[in-house]
Protein backbone atom coordinates (compact mmCIF):
# COMPACT_ATOMS: atom_id res chain seq x y z
CA UNK A 1 0.00 0.00 0.00
CA UNK A 2 1.37 3.39 -1.02
CA UNK A 3 1.62 6.16 1.51
CA UNK A 4 3.56 9.33 2.23
CA UNK A 5 4.63 11.12 5.37
CA UNK A 6 6.60 14.25 6.10
CA UNK A 7 9.59 13.66 8.34
CA UNK A 8 9.67 15.69 11.52
CA UNK A 9 12.81 17.60 12.48
CA UNK A 10 13.37 15.05 15.22
CA UNK A 11 13.19 12.17 12.71
CA UNK A 12 15.74 13.92 10.46
CA UNK A 13 18.43 14.00 13.15
CA UNK A 14 21.39 11.72 12.43
CA UNK A 15 19.88 10.31 9.22
CA UNK A 16 22.20 8.93 6.57
CA UNK A 17 21.14 9.64 3.00
CA UNK A 18 22.04 8.95 -0.60
CA UNK A 19 20.38 9.04 -4.00
CA UNK A 20 18.21 5.97 -4.67
CA UNK A 21 19.74 3.59 -7.21
CA UNK A 22 16.70 3.92 -9.53
CA UNK A 23 17.04 7.74 -9.42
CA UNK A 24 20.83 7.76 -9.94
CA UNK A 25 20.76 7.92 -13.79
CA UNK A 26 18.54 11.04 -13.65
CA UNK A 27 20.73 12.54 -10.89
CA UNK A 28 23.91 11.92 -12.91
CA UNK A 29 22.32 13.26 -16.10
CA UNK A 30 21.22 16.44 -14.32
CA UNK A 31 24.67 17.04 -12.89
CA UNK A 32 26.39 16.53 -16.26
CA UNK A 33 24.50 19.40 -17.97
CA UNK A 34 25.67 22.92 -18.79
CA UNK A 35 23.17 25.38 -17.38
CA UNK A 36 22.20 28.90 -18.31
CA UNK A 37 23.67 30.04 -14.97
CA UNK A 38 27.05 28.64 -13.92
CA UNK A 39 26.79 27.81 -10.23
CA UNK A 40 30.57 27.94 -9.93
CA UNK A 41 30.43 31.70 -10.64
CA UNK A 42 27.99 32.38 -7.78
CA UNK A 43 29.28 33.27 -4.33
CA UNK A 44 29.00 30.25 -2.03
CA UNK A 45 26.60 32.23 0.19
CA UNK A 46 24.18 32.55 -2.74
CA UNK A 47 24.31 28.81 -3.47
CA UNK A 48 23.71 28.07 0.22
CA UNK A 49 20.73 30.41 0.23
CA UNK A 50 19.26 28.81 -2.92
CA UNK A 51 19.70 25.31 -1.50
CA UNK A 52 17.72 25.93 1.71
CA UNK A 53 14.13 24.83 1.97
CA UNK A 54 14.11 22.23 -0.80
CA UNK A 55 11.36 19.63 -0.84
CA UNK A 56 13.03 16.25 -1.13
CA UNK A 57 11.17 13.04 -1.92
CA UNK A 58 12.69 9.86 -0.55
CA UNK A 59 12.19 6.28 0.48
CA UNK A 60 13.25 5.11 3.91
CA UNK A 61 15.12 1.85 4.31
CA UNK A 62 15.11 2.10 8.09
CA UNK A 63 14.96 4.78 10.80
CA UNK A 64 18.58 5.75 10.15
CA UNK A 65 18.63 6.00 6.33
CA UNK A 66 16.71 7.61 3.47
CA UNK A 67 17.29 7.39 -0.26
CA UNK A 68 16.43 10.54 -2.22
CA UNK A 69 14.30 9.99 -5.32
CA UNK A 70 13.49 13.58 -6.31
CA UNK A 71 14.21 17.14 -5.28
CA UNK A 72 17.91 17.03 -6.15
CA UNK A 73 17.32 18.94 -9.40
CA UNK A 74 18.27 22.30 -7.93
CA UNK A 75 21.26 24.56 -8.50
CA UNK A 76 22.28 24.39 -4.86
CA UNK A 77 21.74 20.70 -4.13
CA UNK A 78 24.86 18.99 -2.79
CA UNK A 79 25.07 15.53 -1.24
CA UNK A 80 28.29 16.46 0.53
CA UNK A 81 27.13 19.77 2.05
CA UNK A 82 23.53 19.04 2.90
CA UNK A 83 21.85 19.37 6.26
CA UNK A 84 18.53 17.53 6.21
CA UNK A 85 16.98 19.73 8.89
CA UNK A 86 16.95 22.64 6.38
CA UNK A 87 14.66 20.73 4.00
CA UNK A 88 11.18 19.26 3.89
CA UNK A 89 11.42 15.52 3.34
CA UNK A 90 8.47 13.52 2.07
CA UNK A 91 8.95 9.79 2.53
CA UNK A 92 7.15 7.45 0.15
CA UNK A 93 6.39 3.84 1.01
CA UNK A 94 5.12 1.18 -1.36
CA UNK A 95 6.58 2.90 -4.42
CA UNK A 96 8.14 0.70 -7.13
CA UNK A 97 11.55 1.18 -8.71
CA UNK A 98 9.92 2.10 -12.02
CA UNK A 99 7.83 4.79 -10.27
CA UNK A 100 10.99 6.10 -8.61
CA UNK A 101 12.77 6.22 -11.98
CA UNK A 102 9.87 8.04 -13.60
CA UNK A 103 9.50 10.55 -10.72
CA UNK A 104 13.22 11.35 -10.74
CA UNK A 105 13.35 11.89 -14.52
CA UNK A 106 10.22 14.08 -14.47
CA UNK A 107 11.78 16.29 -11.81
CA UNK A 108 15.04 16.56 -13.72
CA UNK A 109 13.33 17.32 -17.04
CA UNK A 110 11.01 19.87 -15.42
CA UNK A 111 14.07 21.75 -14.18
CA UNK A 112 16.23 21.33 -17.28
CA UNK A 113 13.56 22.47 -19.72
CA UNK A 114 13.75 25.94 -18.16
CA UNK A 115 17.45 26.26 -17.44
CA UNK A 116 19.61 24.55 -20.06
CA UNK A 117 22.12 26.76 -21.85
CA UNK A 118 20.99 27.75 -25.37
CA UNK A 119 24.50 27.06 -26.71
CA UNK A 120 24.19 23.38 -25.74
CA UNK A 121 20.70 22.49 -26.89
CA UNK A 122 21.74 20.02 -29.59
CA UNK A 123 24.12 18.20 -27.28
CA UNK A 124 21.37 18.20 -24.64
CA UNK A 125 18.91 16.73 -27.19
CA UNK A 126 21.32 13.92 -28.04
CA UNK A 127 22.06 13.17 -24.39
CA UNK A 128 18.33 13.25 -23.66
CA UNK A 129 17.68 10.66 -26.37
CA UNK A 130 20.51 8.51 -25.06
CA UNK A 131 19.73 8.76 -21.33
CA UNK A 132 16.00 9.19 -20.69
CA UNK A 133 13.95 5.97 -20.67
CA UNK A 134 12.12 5.61 -24.04
CA UNK A 135 8.75 5.18 -22.31
CA UNK A 136 9.07 8.59 -20.66
CA UNK A 137 10.26 10.19 -23.91
CA UNK A 138 7.20 8.72 -25.62
CA UNK A 139 4.89 10.10 -22.91
CA UNK A 140 6.40 13.58 -23.25
CA UNK A 141 7.05 13.91 -26.98
CA UNK A 142 4.91 11.12 -28.49
CA UNK A 143 8.10 9.60 -29.88
CA UNK A 144 10.83 7.55 -28.30
CA UNK A 145 13.41 10.10 -29.43
CA UNK A 146 13.34 13.87 -29.81
CA UNK A 147 14.38 14.87 -33.34
CA UNK A 148 16.09 18.13 -34.31
CA UNK A 149 12.91 19.48 -35.90
CA UNK A 150 10.96 18.97 -32.66
CA UNK A 151 13.74 20.57 -30.60
CA UNK A 152 13.83 23.51 -33.01
CA UNK A 153 10.07 24.00 -32.62
CA UNK A 154 10.21 23.71 -28.83
CA UNK A 155 13.08 26.19 -28.46
CA UNK A 156 12.32 28.67 -31.28
CA UNK A 157 15.70 27.90 -32.83
CA UNK A 158 16.29 26.79 -36.37
CA UNK A 159 17.19 23.20 -37.13
CA UNK A 160 20.36 24.41 -38.87
CA UNK A 161 21.44 26.32 -35.72
CA UNK A 162 21.12 23.07 -33.74
CA UNK A 163 23.12 21.18 -36.37
CA UNK A 164 25.83 23.86 -36.22
CA UNK A 165 26.06 23.45 -32.45
CA UNK A 166 26.84 19.78 -32.84
CA UNK A 167 29.31 20.38 -35.68
CA UNK A 168 31.12 22.94 -33.50
CA UNK A 169 31.16 20.43 -30.61
CA UNK A 170 32.58 17.75 -32.96
CA UNK A 171 35.36 20.09 -34.14
CA UNK A 172 36.32 20.87 -30.54
CA UNK A 173 36.27 17.20 -29.52
CA UNK A 174 38.31 16.13 -32.56
CA UNK A 175 40.94 18.80 -31.87
CA UNK A 176 41.62 17.45 -28.37
CA UNK A 177 44.56 15.06 -28.07
CA UNK A 178 43.48 11.44 -28.25
CA UNK A 179 44.15 9.24 -25.25
CA UNK A 180 46.59 6.46 -25.98
CA UNK A 181 45.12 2.98 -26.09
CA UNK A 182 46.18 0.58 -23.41
CA UNK A 183 48.06 -2.53 -24.46
CA UNK A 184 44.91 -4.58 -23.78
CA UNK A 185 42.79 -2.30 -26.03
CA UNK A 186 45.39 -2.55 -28.82
CA UNK A 187 45.35 -6.36 -28.59
CA UNK A 188 41.55 -6.45 -28.69
CA UNK A 189 41.51 -4.15 -31.74
CA UNK A 190 44.00 -6.42 -33.50
CA UNK A 191 41.86 -9.48 -32.71
CA UNK A 192 38.52 -7.83 -33.66
CA UNK A 193 39.24 -5.26 -36.40
CA UNK A 194 35.61 -5.27 -37.65
CA UNK A 195 34.18 -4.11 -34.30
CA UNK A 196 35.42 -0.52 -34.51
Amino acid sequence: MKSTKVLTNRAKKALDFSVHLSAKPAFDFFNSQVFLFDKNKFPSSAIELLSKGLTLHATQENKQRIEIISGFESIGFSLSNMSLDEHDIIVHTGISNSEIESRSWRGVLRSLMTSISAQNLELFRRELNHSVPPELMNEMFHKKQLCQNQMAQLTSMSRSALAQQYTKHDVIMNSLPKAKSTLFEQLVQEQCPDDR
